[in-house]
């Protein structure tokens, strides 16, 4: 299977929406979900109303989205769990996956999607649909 190399246009699409995601969730964080609106949080990530569109529908789809990635990321640690680990060993294995994503995904929009869930239960890694609940429930 061959893969591509990201064109400039990629990175900067990727470095854009990063941008309004770690925009977003640190003025959910400070101000409150509620408060924020899409015009606020395109004024602080230095983009228009309709760049913004173009990558999330909604106020609430950024904060699905980013928690997707996280999930994503625990789902696959989650699948390389193998059945004779400990319950410690899983847990680090969980942990340091995680970890590594936030050393190379970004440390800024991880601690802001954290701080949301903290927020928002609904987003919590611990719901029971989520890899990081099945982990710590087996």
């Amino acid at each position: 299977m061959k893969t591509e190399a990201l064109t400039k246009r990629d990175m900067q699409a990727i470095e854009t929406k990063r941008r309004i995601a770690a925009m977003g969730l640190e003025m959910f964080e400070l101000i409150g979900y509620e408060e924020v609106t899409v015009r606020d949080i395109c004024e602080k990530a230095g983009v228009s109303i309709g760049t913004f569109y173009h990558y999330f529908p909604t106020k609430g789809h950024l904060i699905s989205d980013t928690t997707g990635v996280l999930d994503r990321v625990a789902n696959r640690a989650y699948m390389r769990l193998k059945p004779d680990m400990s319950a410690d060993e899983q847990m680090q294995h969980m942990f340091t996956t995680y970890a590594r994503h936030v050393v190379n995904g970004g440390v800024e929009l991880t601690i802001q999607s954290l701080l949301v869930q903290v927020r928002y239960p609904e987003c919590s890694f611990f719901t029971r649909d989520r890899a990081f609940y099945r982990t710590f429930a087996n």
